[in-house]
């Protein structure tokens, strides 16, 4: 019997009502205790509107203007911008592996968290479940294993997340204020914030 799971849209905001990331219940199999509950079709627009920022005021999810920056400002920002996303991507990589291999560890985790779900019962295990049973490791500790390994991975990734869309967002208030040297700062710091965490993930 296939087990089937409501699939729900979240987005996670800072204090400061600053967009912080997405989850998708279909793919996250950890969703941040802050996160709010949205639409898809709200959930969509955020992805694919890039004109505005997104942002948390008064109670609700609202699109603002992007502020005005001269031509070479806007340059500037982007490339710190694109700075901190590439080294972002890599790290990502490092942690999850390529895009196919992410998505078999997500439908992985989404089945061992049904099968848990479930009771563990022993007539439906799924496919990539008994995929990890080996001697001496049972289908429910294989689950669990799964589970596990798919919550550390997505601890790691929710920091990563945090330490890039923080950082864009800094360097583009800094630089809305004239304040470039604190918007190369930001910058600076969230690098060498990924490239710390990597290193701590390796020693």
């Amino acid at each position: 019997m296939k087990l089937t799971v409501k699939e729900v849209k979240y987005i996670e905001f800072d204090a400061q009502g600053e967009l912080l990331g997405r989850y998708d219940s279909a793919i996250h199999t950890h969703i941040s205790a802050n996160a709010i509950e949205i639409s898809e079709e709200l959930f969509l627009r955020t992805i694919e509107e890039r004109d505005g920022i997104w942002r948390w005021t008064e109670g609700k999810v609202t699109k603002h203007s992007l502020p005005e920056v001269t031509e070479p400002d806007q340059q500037f920002i982007e490339n710190l911008c694109t700075k901190v996303d590439t080294a972002a991507d890599n790290a990502r990589t490092a942690l999850a592996g390529d895009p196919l291999k992410a998505m078999e560890y997500a439908q992985a985790a989404a089945d061992a968290q049904a099968y848990l779900d479930a009771g563990y019962p022993k007539k439906e295990v799924p496919v990539s479940v008994a995929a990890w049973v080996v001697k001496g490791r049972t289908a429910k500790q294989a689950a669990d294993q799964i589970l596990s390994k798919a919550d550390q991975l997505t601890d790691h990734l929710l920091t990563l997340r945090t330490l890039r869309l923080k950082a864009k967002a800094q360097i583009r208030a800094q630089a809305a204020k004239g304040k470039m040297d604190l918007a190369r700062g930001a910058a600076d710091e969230a690098l060498l914030a990924i490239r710390e965490l990597l290193g701590g993930l390796s020693g």
